[in-house]
């Protein structure tokens, strides 16, 4: 019996050793495959953000320019022309473009018409050149304000649009565009119904959120 025992635990003994044995190399084997799948993954990540970088530097990139305008004509048919210019400055082509915005005035203790945005017909493939493209947005002012108008109040011009294109690589961009001016006053002599706007105006980049960005 006592012989019986001792075989037993040394049998038991040798079983829990090949067992153990077997865990850990299983282990061993389970451990390798995580860091195979590790290194892996990061070697996808690391190639992902290579192709990313050369795509970002050979990839088109519209920019939206806004021109300066020295005058505004209060009739209700008077149109106030603001030029855009589009520049391409990546490298390659940007494709499908569309573009749209619109521009209004604000002045005080009167409601201002609400954004309209339409096409600004622009061409459907900007080439890599400093040459823009132009288009423009129009200011007009209601009937109603003609009289506060005449007193020469501060206004508010504000332009605002997006630009839309697809890069060389088939991805998709847009270029957000808003612009303020605030005018002091009309200043001068009115020619009609047209007037000089006080020469400190200038467009600054709108301070809305998320009306000046670009992807």
């Amino acid at each position: 019996m006592k012989t019986q025992a001792t075989d037993a635990r040394e049998s038991g003994a040798q079983t829990f050793s090949i067992l153990k044995e077997q865990t850990d190399n299983l282990l061993i084997s389970a451990n390798a495959a995580t860091v195979s799948a590790m290194a892996a993954d990061e070697s996808a990540k690391a190639a992902n953000a290579q192709i990313q970088m050369m795509k970002d530097k050979e990839r088109a990139r519209v920019a939206v320019e806004i021109t300066p305008i020295e005058t505004l004509d209060t009739a209700i048919t008077g149109t106030n022309r603001i030029v855009l210019k589009f520049r391409n400055l990546g490298p390659t082509r940007a494709f499908n473009v569309t573009s749209e915005g619109d521009a209004r005035a604000i002045i005080p203790d009167q409601e201002p018409l609400p954004f309209e945005f339409t096409d600004l017909v622009l061409p459907t493939v900007l080439e890599p050149t400093p040459s823009p493209s132009e288009s423009w947005v129009a200011v007009i002012f209601p009937e109603e304000w003609l009289d506060d108008l005449l007193l020469r109040p501060r206004i508010r011009i504000e332009v605002r649009g997006i630009t839309q294109y697809d890069d060389v690589f088939g991805d998709h961009h847009f270029t957000k565009f808003g612009y303020d001016m605030r005018i002091p006053k009309l200043v001068g002599k009115w020619e009609g119904t047209i007037a000089k706007i006080h020469p400190f105006s200038r467009w600054c980049q709108s301070k809305e959120p998320n009306s000046n960005e670009a992807t």
